[in-house]
This record gives structure tokens, sequence and C-alpha cells, in this order.
């Protein structure tokens, strides 16, 4: 029943689209967003992602999405599985048990691809589908959400994020996406049908990651991970920016929130600084000169100090103040190949960009749920940032929205988007 119900869904992918159906753009970038660039021969490591973004929003969001990756260039490299969406993320909607994906064959994770026999530099089948079919476990243990996630990829989205080390031989190489399907939830479809409509995307566009390997050793390491994460690393809306939800008890007006000194960890996001690791040594080393800060308004902070981390490749930058709320902050790293965005908006829970009563009842859920303890759900809803999130965090939230214990009445205020 497993493998007939798989057969389904990638049938319905290959039906004929109607010709107005929305088209799905796919690209392949490192996870600081760039489609070209270069690395050192003895430093040949590039995290990497695919996105993807929707032509239009005649639509109800992507359905399914599968293709294969293949990395070619003068000397043959490694391909491994890109990982799996984190627990917590809408994308995990995509992959089991929630969605559904390609069996794991040998070496192969599901959702993140299987390596193609005797083609190390191929991975086949990468992706999944969300539950348009409302399964409940009648037909099969997955997928089993008991909702289907609507309107993904209308924005550009990241789908997957995976690691690669080129060979050291000089050259361009070239991360390439064939055999892409896509299927997009048709548009305005009933809240609970007995299964969502899909048809097939109009077309799929892609474009490759080119990636120069050379020998001169004055290439600058990459942007490879942030703490507050990069946007491709987001654990719950992979592809956009990380966004800060809590703020302080009532009795403690101090400014908290990213880059305010005293503000306390939640879970794995660090607040008080930003911590950016590079692939190998970045050139020019970061400093007060060349880390700048950039926001859409408020009282945007300045860099106060650069500080080597743990590693040659890990650098520490601390800031003037908290970025301001309401708004999106760029922190540069010498250039834009090397940016991270955040945004601020207090009680913003449920991360659609606007505070308002729906936050209290998606607090409400989680705590219901017994999952808004998990570490890598108190950066979203531990509010009052005490380290646990209970219903003390559900009070708070209720006075952000009316204005009490606040700088400002938080109910119906919205966030600025990131250029």
């Amino acid at each position: 029943m497993k493998r007939a119900l798989i057969t389904s869904l990638l049938t319905i992918a290959l039906a004929v689209a109607p010709a107005a159906a929305s088209e799905l753009d796919l690209k392949v970038q490192t996870v600081a967003g760039v489609g070209i660039t270069t690395v050192n021969t003895t430093c040949t490591t590039v995290r990497y992602m695919i996105t993807g973004q929707l032509s239009d929003t005649l639509n109800d969001g992507l359905a399914l999405w599968a293709a294969d990756l293949e990395l070619t260039g003068p000397a043959t490299g490694t391909l491994t599985p890109l990982s799996r969406p984190p627990v917590f993320s809408d994308l995990a909607a995509f992959d089991i048990p929630l969605g559904i994906t390609n069996p794991s064959a040998a070496g192969g994770n599901g959702y993140g691809g299987t390596p193609a026999p005797g083609q190390s530099n191929k991975l086949l089948q990468i992706g999944g589908a969300v539950n348009t079919i409302h399964n409940d476990g009648a037909l099969a243990p997955f997928p089993d959400s008991t909702t289907v996630l609507e309107n993904y990829a209308q924005a550009r989205r990241v789908l997957a994020v995976g690691t690669v080390t080129l060979p050291s031989t000089a050259g361009t190489y070239t991360l390439a996406i064939t055999n892409a399907v896509a299927n997009i939830i048709r548009d305005n479809e009933p809240s609970d049908p007995e299964y969502h409509r899909t048809e097939r995307a109009g077309s799929i566009t892609t474009s490759d990651l080119v990636i120069q390997v050379v020998a001169t050793p004055t290439v600058s390491g990459l942007l490879e991970q942030v703490n507050p994460p990069l946007a491709a690393d987001n654990v719950h809306r992979p592809g956009l920016p990380f966004r800060d939800v809590l703020e302080n008890t009532e009795f403690d007006l101090t400014p908290r929130g990213i880059g305010a000194a005293g503000t306390p960890d939640e879970g794995p996001v660090h607040y008080s600084t930003i911590v950016a690791t590079f692939s190998c040594p970045p050139l020019p080393a970061p400093d007060t000169t060349n880390v700048i800060v950039s926001c859409t308004g408020g009282n945007c902070p300045f860099v106060t100090n650069v500080a080597q981390g743990s590693s040659a490749n890990e650098y520490i930058v601390t800031l003037s103040g908290p970025i301001p709320p309401k708004h999106c902050t760029s922190i540069t790293f010498d250039d834009v190949k090397k940016r991270v965005q955040y945004q601020v908006l207090p009680g913003d829970v449920d991360l659609n960009g606007i505070s308002n009563t729906q936050d209290l009842m998606a607090l409400n859920n989680a705590l219901n749920a017994g999952i808004a303890n998990d570490p890598a759900n108190r950066a979203r809803y531990d509010i009052d940032r005490n380290g646990v999130a209970n219903t003390l965090d559900l009070l708070r939230l209720n006075q952000l929205l009316n204005g009490q214990g606040t700088t400002e009445i938080w109910n119906q205020k919205t966030v600025a988007a990131c250029p």
C-alpha cells in the first residue's frame, strides 16, 4: 500500500498542466544566498541550499516537489544527502511522517535524496509532498498531518540544505538541478474537503550554483553559520529571516533582544552577540570598519567590537544595543555575499508578521501539545525570557498585546520586510 500511495502522488505530479498553472523557480545557492562563489583549493567545503518560489499567488501553495542534483567539474566530486527539514518547521510538512517522500535507499534519507548507484556526483529524488490526500493512517502510516500546509513558496523559501566538499583540483564546478517535478494546490481550495486538489506546475525553471576553485591564497572563506541563525537555518520558517518575538517580564524594561548585552540564550539561539562562522578564515578579517549594520528604520545599533572566537574561522560581533522592533536589520561582513538579516516583532508567536490574539491561540496550542519547551522552540514561545515556556507566557503575551508593562501596545503591529 505504501508503494501504491507514493506512485499515486507522483502520477498526479506528471498530469497535464493547465495553461495558466503557476510556475516554480528553483535555485541552488550558498546558504548566504549567492549563486556564484569562489573558494581556495585548501578550503573547498560549501554549505548550500535549494530554494523555491512560485510565480504568483494564483494557487494555495506548493504541494509536491522532487528533483535530482548533479555536481560536475574538472574532477569527480561526491554528493551526500541533504538534511531533512527541522522537526518544528513548516517545511517538515513535506517530510515523513507529516508528509511523504520517496523511500530511503542505501545511503539516503528519503527527503534529502539518495546517492545514484555508481555515480557519487549525483543525488536522486530529493524532496517530498504534503498530505493533500488527507491520509489518516488508514491507507498507510504516513503522510499523517492533520492539516495541509498552504501557501508555501509563494515567497522564496528554502526547500533543502546540504554541504559539499569539492575536489582540490582547480576549476569551475557546478551544482545543477535536473529532472524536477512539482505540484501546486489549486487556488481557493475549501478549508476541509476530502482532499486538496492539485495540479502540475506550469513550468519549472532552475538556476545552478557555480563554484570556482582556485589556488589563490587570498580567497576569503564563505559565511557558513551564524547565531542567531541565517535564514537558511531558521528552524521554524526555513528561508525567512530569524524573527525575535520575545519580550521581558513586566517588571523588567531593560533593553533585551538580538544585540543587547545580558539577553539570555533560548535553547540553541544566542542573542547578546552575533557569532559568525566561516568555512575558512575570512579575508579581510572582520572588524569594526567592515562589519556594517543597517536597518529599515528605528534606532539602529552600530558595531562596537569584533573579536575572534574559538577558532580562526569564528568571529563574535558586539553591537551598541538591541536591533529595533518592527524592522529588519542587516549585518554585512565585508560584502553582500556575507550578510545575515533579522526581524523583531514582540508577540508574533505564529510568525505571520502581525501580533494579535491569534498568537495567544498559537502559544496555547504549543503548550497543550507539549512542544513549547523543546530547546528548538524556546526562541518562539518563552515570551518573558525566563528560560521556560508555561502559562505565565500566555499572561505576558496578553499584556504585550494590551500594552501593559511594555513600551507600547503590540496588538496589530507588523514588521517591515527585509530588502
